[in-house]
């Protein structure tokens, strides 16, 4: 049975009602299907992602970039209590190499330029990026 998508009327960040489509892929189809069976080690059955499709959206307004539509809250609990492996995404975590490590610290870096604070006065809010 397919998992109900939730559309976002608004750019989550403005509320502008600008949208430019970046990407707009079926989830069930190459090459998304094909990645997700990968990514998700198999746990994950396309078909219940068979009414939604893979938008990456831009904001005309202010550019934030976001995906609509997205998974309802119990595709969300769907998502991450079955979909995503919890001890493998931690075991990754730990085992990260120097190369990950740079590159996390790249990214502090940036914030801190473009915010001009240090990194630990930065807030940042992530989510649903695996």
């Amino acid at each position: 049975m397919p998992l109900p998508f939730v559309s976002r009327e608004a750019c989550p960040l403005c509320a502008a009602q600008q949208p430019r489509v970046l990407c707009d892929l079926a989830f069930d189809e190459p090459p998304l299907e094909p990645f997700l069976d990968t990514f998700y080690g198999g746990r994950l059955d396309p078909r219940r992602l068979s009414n939604g499709r893979y938008r990456v959206i831009e904001c005309a307004a202010c550019g934030f970039v976001h995906q609509d539509p997205i998974l309802d809250d119990a595709g969300m609990a769907e998502l991450y209590q079955s979909w995503v492996d919890q001890a493998k995404s931690l075991e990754k975590k730990r085992n990260m190499g120097a190369r990950r490590r740079r590159q996390y610290a790249g990214q502090m870096e940036l914030l801190r330029r473009l915010f001009r604070r240090a990194p630990a006065q930065v807030r940042v809010l992530d989510y649903g990026m695996g």
